[in-house]
């Protein structure tokens, strides 16, 4: 979880080691069954929220517009200050991306492996 938040600083991620530390640490001996049904459903609703981003129905520039969209590149520094990325749900290629080479799968890999890994947890523990 600390290792999503380190690759992709982000509003949306910055949740996952917060319930670490406010939450999980202070369970004795380990979290509660509850905690990881939370965590479990928190990290599917955050993927789909960025697969539903990724249609062609919501343009990049400006942030989360509808319709009118451009394909104009956009500059990093201003990416990076927009609301969208800050937030943590942004599209992952095309003229408006950070890295406009990226693709799906490469923007949402650590958010899959947590989700593989909280399903292992759940069947196993």
């Amino acid at each position: 979880m600390i290792i999503i938040f380190l690759t992709n600083p982000s509003l949306v991620s910055v949740v996952l080691p917060l319930s670490i530390l406010f939450y999980a640490i202070l369970e004795n001996p380990i979290p509660a069954k509850r905690y990881w049904k939370w965590l479990t459903i928190y990290v599917i609703c955050i993927i789909f929220l960025k697969i539903v981003i990724q249609l062609p129905l919501f343009c990049s520039s400006p942030a989360y517009g509808v319709c009118n969209c451009s394909s104009a590149e956009v500059p990093n520094e201003v990416l990076v200050k927009r609301i969208d990325y800050v937030v943590g749900i942004h599209k992952f290629n095309g003229p408006a991306s950070l890295n406009s080479n990226a693709s799906l799968l490469r923007g949402l890999c650590c958010d899959l492996m947590l989700l593989v890994l909280l399903i292992y947890l759940k069947i196993f523990k």
